[in-house]
């Protein structure tokens, strides 16, 4: 092995040239930050100069990729809660006292499709506006008035009538008299 002479490095090279290496490595980067940043005020003088619709126009572009970049994460964001969710239930059955009537089979059967099912109404509340409206208003106590606007059974509501052979109940005429 060589021993390092002054003034040459340990592959035999000039100290100088290592130095000018190293300095216009230096002087490269600076010259980068320079250029990022005469583009980022280029960029910024291009926006003001947009006339109203140009403006908006490009907003519009911005807010389109930013959801796009949000709709395409959500299939690996379902993946990971997936995930999570199936080893939250591998832990929570793997101590369960499960007896299986009926074969393995039906038992299996009946776990995909309440879980099939579980999963629709999920997907029909997360969708349905009418949906997230009736279980909002039983959740913060106003159910009475979202049944009332709402009435999920079609059969007639009788009043009782003060006659007792009526049967007609809101149409009785002689309870309106």
């Amino acid at each position: 092995m060589n021993p390092v002479r002054p003034g040459r490095t340990s592959s035999g090279c000039p100290a100088l040239f290592v130095h000018g290496r190293a300095e216009a490595a230096g002087i490269k980067a600076q010259a980068l930050a320079v250029a990022e940043a005469i583009g980022e005020k280029l960029k910024a003088a291009a926006l003001a100069a947009l006339d109203e619709a140009s403006r908006g126009h490009e907003e519009f572009r911005l807010r389109l990729a930013a959801e796009k970049d949000v709709r395409l994460a959500g299939p690996d964001v379902q993946r990971q809660v997936a995930e999570a969710q199936s080893t939250v239930q591998a832990t929570a059955r793997e101590n369960a006292d499960i007896s299986i009537v009926g074969g393995e089979s039906v038992f299996l059967d009946r776990l995909v499709s309440s879980t099939a099912l579980g999963k629709g109404v999920d997907g029909f509340v997360q969708h349905s506006e009418t949906a997230q409206a009736l279980v909002k208003s039983g959740l913060d106590g106003t159910s009475r008035a979202a049944a009332g606007a709402i009435r999920l059974d079609r059969t007639p509501r009788l009043r009782e009538c003060r006659h007792l052979s009526c049967r007609r109940g809101d149409n009785c005429q002689a309870a309106a008299k």
